[in-house]
């Protein structure tokens, strides 16, 4: 389990996700992820933008073929600016709805996952969260809150990328055995 992990918080949905915790534990999280989600706004469903694509500091070029099947899916646009773009264009496609005056955040963006410089989770809409600015800064001073915003993706997404939630077996993607995630592009017969 990573060091820097707030033990109690984790010990806690873990135990939630593998149906271990009471029942009284159970309710009171659903009453408590009610109230996250007025402060947060996760996608609706996981999904893997671009396969390999990592953050950088110019406008983004778009592979052709995933344009087209972008504009198939009638998704809106397609984010082109650089930096975060694509997980912008990811939240979209994953059901995500960024209030007016919200960030879009990066919920593993320390070491040992950097997911702006991994191709596997920069473009994951389970890895994103849109937060008020203030929640925002605060998340990034605050490992209590950057812990239980990856618990509640844990519990929506079953994406535990570090395995820090769940000792069951997880795929390349970081989701625990029986979730998985779409892969919009490349589509898994091109890989």
């Amino acid at each position: 389990m990573h060091q820097s992990t707030d033990q109690p918080l984790v010990q806690l949905f873990s135990r939630v996700g593998s149906g271990a915790a009471e029942p009284a534990i159970v309710e009171s999280f659903a009453t408590l992820f009610d109230a996250v989600n007025g402060l947060f706004e996760f996608p609706r469903t996981a999904v893997l933008l671009w396969l390999g694509c990592m953050r950088q500091e110019e406008h983004y070029d778009f592979p052709p073929g995933l344009k087209a099947k972008w504009k198939g899916r009638r998704c809106g646009r397609l984010d082109y600016r650089m930096r975060n773009g694509p997980p912008n264009s990811a939240f979209s496609l994953g059901g995500g709805v960024k209030p007016s005056g919200w960030e879009l955040d990066h919920i593993y963006d320390e070491e040992p996952l950097w997911s702006v410089r991994d191709g596997l989770h920069f473009t994951q809409s389970a890895g994103l969260v849109a937060m008020p600015r203030n929640a925002h800064r605060q998340r990034h001073s605050d490992a209590k809150l950057s812990w239980l915003v990856r618990g509640f993706a844990f519990l929506k997404f079953g994406y535990d990328p570090l395995a820090v939630f769940s000792a069951e077996p997880h795929d390349q993607f970081g989701f625990v055995a029986g979730r998985r995630c779409e892969v919009f592009w490349p589509e898994p017969n091109e890989q």
